[in-house]
């Protein structure tokens, strides 16, 4: 499950306790239950909730259209 999180780097943020952290998930060291974010470790049985946060990249999702090629102006359109 946190290894998706890993891979794609996604921004969570994680509600420890009384704690909220927010950043990536960089580890998950499933043998000793613990997960890493932003260099903290964090013991999964304390762990109240995980939510993804969606990072708002105009360029990630941006609609642009797969090719448009740039013509620029011909000589005689730019004389009027």
């Amino acid at each position: 499950m946190f290894d998706i999180l890993i891979y794609q780097k996604k921004k969570v943020k994680v509600s420890c306790g009384k704690d909220t952290i927010t950043g990536t998930i960089t580890n998950h060291y499933e043998q000793f239950g613990l997960i890493k974010v932003n260099n903290v470790l964090l013991p999964l049985e304390h762990v109240r909730m995980i939510e993804i946060i969606e990072d708002h990249d105009p360029f990630d999702h941006a609609a642009l259209p797969l090719h448009h090629p740039n013509k620029g102006a011909s000589y005689s359109e730019m004389l009027y």
